[in-house]
Formats: C-alpha cells, structure tokens, sequence
C-alpha cells in the first residue's frame, strides 16, 4: 500500500489516519523507524506488554478506590511513559 504524507515546516509527517487505526496507533504511541538501503523508511509500532503496566494504577491513598477516570489517566501516564 502506498500512501502520499506532507512534511511540515517543522519536520513533522502527519500519518494518515486509515494507516493508525491499521496499525493500532493513537496519541502517545510510539514507533521504531528503520532506514533501509535505497532510501526506503520502514516505520514499526512498538506494541506494548500488558504485564508494563501491573502497579501503575496503585492509589497512593490506602484502600482508596480509584474512579475511572483516575484509572484512565494512569493508564495514559503509563502509556506515554
């Protein structure tokens, strides 16, 4: 599949979005890129194990229960980390 990007002024390159839904890609996902002989760029998502984040949504509140929306920004914190 070949697709057409634009790079920006400041050396960013817009991956379209059927191409990040394909490879599971969101904000705060992150990619290997490999330059191969002829020029060629291949891009890699870096899939995350499960087990990386077991304890990040531990409250540092005793017996506090966490609410959705704190387990929500943990799991992002974890993510982008």
């Amino acid at each position: 599949m070949s697709v057409k990007a634009i790079l920006s002024s400041k050396g960013q390159l817009v991956i379209p979005k059927h191409i990040r839904i394909l490879l599971g890609l969101h904000s705060g996902s992150e990619v290997n890129m490999e330059l191969k002989h002829n020029n060629v760029l291949e891009l890699h998502p870096v899939k995350n194990d499960i087990r990386d984040f077991f304890g990040r949504g531990k409250s540092k509140v005793k017996n506090k229960v966490m609410t959705i929306e704190e387990m929500d920004v943990a799991i992002m914190k974890a993510i982008s980390e």
